[in-house]
């Protein structure tokens, strides 16, 4: 039994060995070094790509002319690098974990971990690590150092729009800095104070607020949320308005913009020079001319504009719409969730008006079909089993254990791929071909050029049977090891 095993694996080995030194004798323009279906292959990707895979997606290196190159061990890891930008980027199980280098730069994620260094040779540059939201550890670009571990105490710097947030016992008290603006809270957000930069502000929440900003506004609540008012002091557009909520509510502002509101915020109409708007009731009716343009009979029906951009939806959020039109191109979209998303780009000549054919062009049948076009490049697969819009890192990380068939047409050059490898063909500018079915057939052929400079080859169960041409050789194989050549004379 351990002598039949031997055996069945030797001639295994024997076939590989065939096959490599076979491949290494056809020089095309698709060179193949090594390739064992779904188990091992060594040779071409797609464009000018170097690829490598093993064990179907499992592992796969690329790297193009430019050294730019791509390594996964999926869905473990998988790492981008770009010499020419000096750039990194690494992904462990993503999106747990997410590392991204830049220069000097440095910048990660580890589930709510987060760091970032601004520049990793010079200690003293800005960086910071936080374990959201627990532990805040880091140093601001002025080198000032902070800690703060909530909701016990410390100091956070460059906080969401704070310079500074020191807390201690959260809610208990709490300190901001914002420019020159200081604010103190009492037992958050009940009791706060502050002042700078022409502002001032106080709240007793919720029986009372005052925010003021000398000679540009002032705003207050009573009982909030059942009182509401602002003033506004900027020149040209002074006026006010107040919510007594739920049943009125009334603002005007300039001389000619005025809005009503009863049983906010379902009921509003607004009125000025270039806009008007009415929601009758919000959310489901809503009207709107002027600077925008809407109609929603939500959820049945809509349509927008504003500037460039014309929306619309059809039992939202099911079907909808949009097409974006710029100066040089004209974008479109249409999505019916959760099967169809479409995407296209068209170049538009001002002389000439937009262009017939898209010069690119997204589509997506989930889960069956995923197609992408950049100019004359172009890609499909099947399956497309992610059902949102395309991602880079899921096609980086997930996406090669369900593309069963794959196409993709880089400049002249197409390549075909069914079931990681299991079948491959591929196909030059010039005429060079290879195709091969492991472990059953395999056959390439070196292009066009004359009699003397053809090269061709095909193989049956990795090298059982083999033919190969080189100019004016040829040779025979049989049982893998048997070979014979032959010399033909030239025309």
């Amino acid at each position: 039994m351990r002598g039949g095993v031997v055996r069945v694996l030797f001639r295994i080995l024997v076939a590989a060995l065939g096959l490599v030194s076979g491949a290494h004798a056809v020089r095309t323009e698709t060179p193949v070094t090594c390739d064992l279906g779904p188990l091992v292959y060594r040779g071409a990707g797609a464009g000018d790509l170097t690829r490598r895979t093993a064990l179907g997606p499992i592992f796969e290196t690329l790297r193009a002319p430019s050294d730019d190159a791509f390594a996964a061990v999926r869905p473990l890891y998988s790492r981008i690098r770009q010499p020419a930008r000096d750039s990194q980027r690494h992904e462990l199980l993503w999106p747990v974990g997410v590392s991204r280098t830049l220069g000097h730069e440095r910048a990660w994620r580890f589930l709510s971990v987060f760091g970032f260094d601004a520049d990793i040779a010079d200690p003293a540059s800005r960086r910071r690590t936080w374990a959201f939201p627990l532990v805040f550890v880091g140093q601001d670009a002025r080198e000032r150092g902070y800690f703060a571990v909530f909701p016990l105490g410390g100091q956070v710097r460059e906080f969401l729009t704070f310079d500074t947030a020191t807390f201690v016992l959260f809610p208990l008290y709490l300190h901001t800095t914002q420019n020159d603006t200081e604010a103190y809270n009492i037992l958050w957000p009940v009791l706060s104070w502050g002042r700078g930069d022409g502002t001032r502000q106080f709240r007793v929440f919720p029986l009372y607020g005052e925010s003021v900003s000398e000679g540009r506004w002032r705003k207050r609540f009573v009982c909030w949320p059942f009182w509401t008012s602002v003033r506004y002091d900027h020149p040209g557009s002074e006026g006010g308005g107040f919510i007594l909520f739920p049943l009125y509510g009334h603002a005007a502002v300039g001389d000619e913009t005025e809005t009503w509101m009863v049983l906010p915020p379902f009921f509003r109409y607004s009125r000025g020079p270039r806009h008007t708007a009415l929601n009758c009731p919000w959310p489901f009716v809503r009207y709107e001319s002027g600077q925008r343009e809407r109609l929603y009979l939500w959820p049945l029906w809509g349509r927008r504009t504003i500037g460039p951009v014309r929306s619309w939806f059809v039992l939202w959020p099911l079907v909808s719409g949009e097409r974006i039109e710029r100066r040089r191109e004209t974008a479109k979209r249409f999505v019916l969730l959760p099967f169809v998303q479409h995407e296209a780009v068209y170049a538009v000549d001002p002389a000439e008006g937009e262009a017939a054919a898209p010069r690119e062009r997204n589509l997506k049948l989930w889960p069956l079909f995923g197609y992408e076009r950049r100019g004359d490049d172009c890609r499909w697969r099947v399956l497309d089993l992610w059902p949102f819009k395309h991602a880079a890192a899921v096609d980086r990380n997930y996406a090669p254990f369900w593309t069963l068939v794959q196409h993709a047409e880089v400049g002249d050059a197409r390549q075909d791929e069914v079931l990681w490898g299991l079948y491959r063909r591929r196909e030059e500018a010039d005429g060079a071909k290879r195709l091969s079915l492991f472990p059953l057939y395999a056959s390439s052929y070196g292009g066009d050029a004359g009699p003397e400079d053809v090269e061709s080859e095909w193989r049956v169960l990795m090298g059982l049977f083999g033919y190969r041409r080189e100019g004016l050789r040829r040779t025979w194989r049989l049982l893998y090891w048997l070979r014979w050549r032959q010399e033909v004379e030239p025309e």
